[in-house]
């Protein structure tokens, strides 16, 4: 994550300077609240990219922003833009039910909740079996760095052992649990999963923390 502070610089260096402050939020829109990481953040940035999230995984993408700038988008304004998957209806139902269930309000909680349980586990096992790492989380994302720097951006997160990982993410498979064989990739909670995954990934986690100690 970045430094507190680093979004609203980038904010107010881009008003200053006349910059139009684009915001990537195709893996953060709707997952992590309906306003997106920008509501979480408090800044408002002049164009947003959004993604798949919209849409439950259902391919679908997304570009809002300033309307000065938009109204320069076809067919009001000169510009022309195209997608494969534009006003794609089965896309477009999937955007509108997804949406519908995130304004229930009880989904970000679900799965913040079960991440809340999740990081609580790992970082208790760091501190039992004293391996220099750490746990990253944001909302309902987290990572397993096997590192003790200070993890704020693409450098300090290359500190990560890859090793380290490579044994625990085996261990973790034999176990059943899937994770990504990247040792810089994280990972994501999903309205479906339960309590009782969770209790399972920290398991598992003990598990593999018991043979990387070995």
């Amino acid at each position: 994550m970045p430094k507190d502070g680093f979004l609203q610089r980038i904010r107010e260096l881009t008003e200053r300077h006349g910059i139009v402050f684009i915001l990537d939020e195709v893996i953060t829109a709707f997952r992590h609240s309906l306003g997106g990481a920008q509501k979480l953040f408090g800044i408002k940035p002049d164009l947003t990219t959004i993604a798949k999230a919209m849409a439950n995984g259902y391919p679908i993408g997304g570009l809002v922003g300033r309307s000065d700038i938009m109204n320069r988008l076809k067919p009001v304004g000169d510009v022309h833009m195209a997608g494969t998957y534009y006003s794609n209806p089965i896309s477009m139902a999937a955007g509108l039910a997804t949406i519908a269930q995130l304004e229930k309000g009880n989904v970000h909680e679900h799965m913040d909740g079960l991440v809340d349980h999740i990081t609580k586990g790992l970082t208790q096992l760091i501190h039992d079996y004293k391996f220099k790492a750490q746990v990253k989380r944001f909302h309902s994302i987290f990572t397993l760095y096997f590192t003790d720097a200070e993890i704020t951006n693409y450098e300090s997160v290359l500190s990560n052992n890859a090793d380290m990982y490579s044994k625990y993410w085996k261990s973790m498979n034999n176990q059943g649990i899937i994770l990504s064989t990247h040792h810089l990739k994280r990972c994501h909670v999903s309205a479906a999963h339960t309590k009782a995954d969770a209790n399972k990934f920290v398991a598992s986690a003990k598990k593999a923390f018991e043979t990387l100690a070995a």
